[in-house]
């Protein structure tokens, strides 16, 4: 018999029984979202909200396997209302683009967990390119990244070593190291990518109002745009995931019998709630 060894196991015992607080979306009207859209973009600083994380099991042993998460990957598009969905699969929330600091050249971000709600667990600092981070109470700064621009392309380097880059051409986009490409995405329009894969090829679409990402994942928009439906395309029917809806100062990403999370605006950060339990807490600071 397999046993699987989940991460968050402890999380999900205490947040099973619970539903969303969704009292300021049935005392509140909802309002719309913007359009869908589907535009290539870098994510290098992976300051993200999961909506779906995608998750990966290997073998441990023979009795034992263990599921975690798949990694982020920094190459992807920018989907419209502050989502972002990577070539591995993941789709989130970009921290910079749901508390509008985008293009901002410096910004400093504070993490809280539940546990630590009067002190910040880890603050990054984002300034011309340069990303760091500290663990309070210390006071010294840890480099994460180091973003250089260079024509049409963007490298990402960690100290004097080179991670990755990502080039940007009319008609791909080209992720690669420092000799070689690892990965290229077509453009066939401009609301059509691909990428060709060992046996199959990865179609990234926005057609009809609707996004077809990858093999099986559909966003669409429902309710005269008051409604971001979540599916997963499965061989016979099509199922929904999850629905987004916002009211006021809330987010809301509701999965089957009112299960999900709640994103809460404050006057310049958010947090973020599953069910009715707090995950973190975010505050951000311009510069």
């Amino acid at each position: 018999m397999k046993i699987k060894l989940l991460p968050a196991i402890l999380l999900l015992l205490t947040t099973s029984c619970a539903t969303l607080d969704m009292t300021g979306l049935q005392q509140g009207s909802r309002e719309p979202f913007e359009a869908l859209r589907l535009n290539p973009s870098l994510e290098a600083t992976e300051l993200r909200i999961d909506i779906i994380r995608n998750q990966e099991s290997y073998q441990v042993n023979d009795s034992v396997e263990e599921t975690i998460n798949t990694p982020y990957h920094p190459v992807g598009f920018d989907l419209g209302n502050g989502m972002f969905f990577d070539l591995e699969g993941n789709l989130s929330f970009r921290l910079e683009d749901l508390l509008q600091l985008r293009g901002k050249p410096c910004y400093s971000l504070s993490q809280t967990s539940r546990k630590k709600q009067r002190r910040a667990d880890q603050i990054f600092t984002f300034c011309n390119g340069e990303l760091t981070v500290k663990y309070p109470p210390g006071h010294r700064e840890h480099d994460v990244l180091r973003m250089e621009f260079r024509g049409n392309s963007t490298e990402i380097f960690y100290r004097n070593h080179l991670n990755y880059g990502v080039d940007f051409y009319e008609d791909k986009i080209v992720y690669r190291g420092k000799r070689r490409k690892w990965d290229t995405m077509h453009k066939s329009d401009d609301q059509h990518y691909y990428r060709k894969r060992l046996f199959w090829r990865e179609d990234y679409q926005l057609k009809n109002d609707r996004l077809y990402l990858g093999r099986n994942l559909i966003i669409g928009l429902d309710d005269q745009n008051r409604k971001i439906r979540v599916m997963r395309q499965g061989l016979f029917s099509t199922r929904t995931m999850l629905t987004i809806e916002k009211s006021g100062n809330h987010l809301y990403l509701i999965e089957k019998r009112n299960r999900g999370k709640r994103i809460e605006f404050t006057e310049s950060g958010l947090k973020v709630y599953q069910n009715r339990y707090l995950l973190s807490g975010w505050q951000a600071e311009k510069r």
